[in-house]
């Protein structure tokens, strides 16, 4: 029985095909070690509130910018601002 050359040369490239490279997984971390690394709540913080006298009140500046007014000087500044 002789082998034809189509199948001599399709038997001789099948032969140097290399396989893919095998990458190596990465590790993922067990849920112990993530707790241990991420700790912390997902609640709500609390709301804060100013509760003391210093501020007067708050003015509107340049393109409806809010900034706190602390005294009558800093508020007829901003009123004389375009």
């Amino acid at each position: 029985m002789t082998i034809s050359l189509a199948a001599k040369l399709s038997a001789s490239i099948e032969s140097k095909k290399s396989s893919p490279a095998l990458k190596s997984q990465p590790s993922f971390p067990s849920a112990q070690e993530w707790k241990s690394k991420f700790q912390g709540s997902t609640a709500p913080a609390t709301t804060k509130e100013y509760t003391g006298n210093q501020m007067l009140g708050i003015a509107t500046m340049h393109k409806s910018n809010a900034v706190p007014v602390f005294s009558q000087e800093s508020a007829k500044e901003i009123g004389k601002m375009k």
